[in-house]
């Protein structure tokens, strides 16, 4: 392990050593957080949230990194250009089941 590695380790330990289960910590890295787990033992999970203006999260859950292999497999996912087209269908299919859900409100209105 690196010093670097250590001091920070260190640092985490001191400053999530005292934090309640599932509190979120803001980092000098813009859009993750740290997340201290439930249980008797210091467990801390990272959290990626895109920030709003304020630096807050704008999602109210993010996407969790507890070990290098798995933050290896998400930067390996990300830049794949298929991502685009999945996240651009995903976007469709919410704008169509949000228009839907105003249609069958507009139903559901009692005329008197």
């Amino acid at each position: 392990m690196s010093e670097r590695v250590a001091e920070l380790a260190a640092s985490l330990q001191k400053t999530m050593g005292g934090a309640s289960e599932w509190e979120k910590k803001r980092t000098s890295v813009p859009g993750v957080f740290l997340v201290r787990l439930p249980g008797p033992k210091l467990r801390v999970m990272l959290e990626f949230n895109p920030p709003g203006a304020d630096g807050a999260p704008t999602k109210r859950k993010g996407l969790y990194f507890g070990d290098a292999r798995t933050l290896e497999a998400a930067r390996k996912a990300f830049p794949d250009p298929r991502m685009d087209d999945l996240v651009a269908a995903v976007e469709a299919l919410a704008e169509k089941a949000e228009a839907g859900a105003k249609a069958k409100g507009n139903e559901d209105v009692f005329e008197v």
